[in-house]
């Protein structure tokens, strides 16, 4: 749980300190009329979406100037035996062990 405290406030960090560049470049992140609009989803002003690939939940404050990407961890060890549970974003987090 504080990893991903610690992530968001790290991804909070990192947008404001790329707000201006970010806004100027590609158009990865973009705010406009109280959306947030990133990598071509837009998100209303104070909710969020949930995807289960990545899992992960994007939420947008439009207003407060940010968006926060919310993840889990997944198992990166290679003898791992497990698969991701399908579902957007919470459900995605659980594993069902298949060996």
């Amino acid at each position: 749980m504080q990893r991903k405290i610690l992530l968001s406030i790290v991804l909070l960090v990192h947008a404001a300190a790329i707000s201006a560049e970010v806004f100027k470049s590609n158009g990865s992140l973009v705010f406009v009329n109280d959306t947030c609009i990133y990598y071509g989803v837009q998100i209303e002003d104070d909710t969020y979406v949930s995807f289960y690939e990545p899992c992960e939940m994007w939420w947008c404050s439009s207003k407060k100037g940010y968006l926060s990407v919310h993840g889990c961890e997944r198992p990166v060890d290679e003898g791992y035996c497990a698969q991701p549970v399908r579902g957007d974003f919470g459900k995605c987090c659980r594993y069902t062990h298949i060996c």
